[in-house]
């Protein structure tokens, strides 16, 4: 009877080992600047995403417009089209199809640059792009100017693709 017990009190208090104050359990834990804003905007809309140490604050626009117009849209909110530049980030959007994303080739072709100012990097494609995108092309390989990206999934690849601008579809907004 004596171990019982004993054994009882061992798994309790390491089942229970935090701070108690009248009864009541004390958490602390630190919250980010990311997370913090994110919390307050809920209400209209943003969600927030961590895996590991990436952490994002995500608002996806389900009516659908063109790229220059969901740019214009995030604008509005205080944010920017999401910069899903890692393959981390990829993982969290993932489920998320056929949204645009912050990316495009609009001022030079072929030169793609994230909406934080930051260009497209060969790892980037190899990693986030369809196999044979960004290419400009349509897909019935009529060259047709495309110069905007978008999430979607296409057959059993779940990547990014490279389209016309013109193009409706719902975006992805990132507040930083």
């Amino acid at each position: 009877m004596r171990i019982q017990i004993l054994l009882v009190l061992v798994f309790c208090s390491r089942s229970f080992g935090r701070q108690v104050e009248n009864g009541t359990r004390i958490v602390k834990r630190t919250v980010s600047v990311i997370e913090a804003k994110c919390r307050t905007l809920k209400s209209t809309g943003f969600q927030f995403y961590q895996r590991g140490n990436t952490k994002l604050c995500l608002y996806l626009g389900q009516d659908k417009k063109n790229y220059n117009d969901a740019k214009i849209q995030c604008t509005r909110l205080n944010c920017r089209l999401a910069v899903i530049n890692t393959i981390e980030k990829f993982n969290m959007i993932a489920y998320i199809v056929d949204v645009w994303i912050g990316l495009d080739d609009i001022a030079t072709e072929g030169t793609f640059l994230w909406a934080d100012g930051s260009y497209l990097q060969q790892q980037q494609i190899n990693d986030l792009f369809y196999p044979g995108d960004p290419n400009n092309c349509c897909e019935i390989r009529q060259c047709c100017k495309e110069d905007c990206v978008c999430h979607r999934a296409h057959g059993a690849f779940d990547k990014f693709i490279d389209i016309p601008c013109s193009y409706e579809k719902s975006y992805l907004c990132e507040k930083t």
